[in-house]
């Protein structure tokens, strides 16, 4: 409450000066009008808040780890009762692209930022046989998202959380000899904790082009809690150890145009 005072008291002495001077009474009922005063001060300096408002688009090329355990693999995929070995197998590198918009609310006085993305997105795991020469046994599970971001920024700095909600997934060898479509909802949501920085390259009266860095970092996995209810998903076998759960750098660019300036 003294620092909230303190802070009135610089953009709104008069009206504090008479809240201060309430203070001073024991009475119960005289403490609660001065906090019901401190609440309309506090609302009249939000609407006469100087603020701007942008929306444009952006593009993140990302480059992502698989971070889960490596899973077994089916030695026939296509044979049943199905056989599995330990196989050796490692997580390559993944690389993905996502684009959509993005909304900027600005406090000037405050100096920070609210951030909202929405758009496309996609995660891919990587897993190969070590001793795979033909990409035959290289399979890439890709699943593609709408995401929902939120971000707090101040100067450079942006902390935030991502969602995603499955739309479609695929599971195939790069020899393309295989193939399988997943459907939504045999994907898990991704919840992803976000930090990284925003930084303006280009400024004018209209908008602003900004580099855009994060670091993405998944708490979900990919599939979701019913995998097993679907034979198809027996080419690689996951648990909950394995369900990949991917860690992902974004470098990209956004555009924002200014649309409300106050």
């Amino acid at each position: 409450m003294k620092s909230l005072l303190t802070y009135l008291y610089s953009t709104h002495p008069s009206q504090l000066t008479y809240i201060i001077s309430i203070s001073n009474l024991n009475s119960t009922s005289m403490k609660t009008l001065q906090y019901i005063l401190v609440f309309f001060v506090v609302c009249s300096i939000q609407t006469s808040a100087q603020f701007t408002m942008s929306v444009g688009p952006y593009i993140m090329p990302k480059y992502g780890i698989n971070i889960s355990e490596r899973p077994y693999i089916t030695t026939n995929p296509n044979q049943y009762p199905y056989t599995f070995m330990t196989a050796p197998t490692e997580n390559d590198a993944s690389f993905d692209i996502d684009f959509g918009l993005s909304g900027r609310i600005h406090l000037k006085d405050l100096k920070l930022s609210a951030i909202f993305d929405g758009g496309y997105s996609s995660t891919s795991s990587i897993l190969k046989y070590v001793d795979d020469t033909d990409d035959e046994y290289t399979f890439i599970t890709r699943v593609n998202y709408v995401n929902i971001a939120s971000m707090y920024n101040s100067g450079w700095f942006l902390i935030g959380v991502n969602f995603g909600i499955p739309i479609s997934g695929t599971t195939k060898n790069l020899s393309e000899t295989t193939e399988i479509e997943a459907r939504p909802e045999d994907m898990r949501t991704k919840i992803e904790f976000r930090l990284g920085g925003i930084i303006p390259i280009m400024k004018h009266s209209t908008g602003s082009m900004n580099v855009v860095f994060l670091g993405n970092f998944m708490f979900t996995g990919l599939y979701g809690d019913n995998l097993y209810d679907n034979s198809k998903y027996s080419i690689i076998q996951h648990d909950n150890l394995t369900n990949p759960r991917v860690w992902t750098f974004s470098l990209g660019v956004n555009y924002l145009f200014t649309i409300l300036d106050r």
